[in-house]
């Protein structure tokens, strides 16, 4: 069977069985949705790494790097697990769900943000990826540390002026998506 048809069955399969889940109490219904945003940004990271392989990776935009970054937290934090790990080894779907959530909004911020002008390298945050990447350790009685990881991260990503790379460039502030005209302009 060509791999087409075998993703097909799959997602078939799956259809069948978000279909019968949907009504779940404990799944939130935007959960296809960002089970979609996911997968569309895979596929777009394996076309990518294609380029990367051959012109290297400054070749790429600043959106293209957050996608391979995106992609790399949804392959290494959501999509991996540790069998040999008690917490791991077993994720509920409200765990899968709350992992899959902060990831794409951290994503969906920092996408905002570099159309807005925010360079890249100021949207990645190490001390959220460090945390995005424990989470898959978490206990289910502490999925709430996932709630708060997303609020910190959208908190400090919208109050954060990020700069153009010409020191005498406005200011995009992130709080209301505007550029301030010199700084002090709050």
């Amino acid at each position: 069977m060509s791999s087409n048809g075998l993703n097909s069955n799959i997602e078939n399969s799956l259809a069948k069985f978000y279909e019968r889940i949907k009504n779940d109490e404990n799944i939130n219904a935007d959960f296809l949705t960002l089970r979609a945003q996911a997968m569309k940004l895979l596929q777009e990271d394996a076309n990518l790494e294609e380029i990367v392989r051959l012109v290297g990776i400054d070749s790429l935009s600043d959106k293209d790097r957050l996608i391979m970054d995106t992609a790399k937290s949804l392959k290494e934090d959501f999509l991996f697990q540790n069998a040999f790990n008690e917490f791991d080894t077993y994720a509920s779907l409200a765990k899968q769900y709350k992992l899959l959530k902060v990831i794409l909004d951290y994503h969906n911020l920092a996408d905002t943000a570099l159309t807005k002008g925010a360079e890249f390298g100021s949207l990645i945050v190490p001390e959220f990826k460090e945390k995005i990447s424990r989470f898959r350790y978490l206990e289910e009685k502490d999925l709430s540390q996932i709630d708060e990881l997303g609020k910190e991260i959208k908190d400090t990503l919208l109050s954060k002026e990020v700069l153009h790379a010409q020191d005498e460039a406005p200011i995009f502030n992130l709080t209301d998506m505007t550029y301030l005209e010199k700084r002090g302009d709050n």
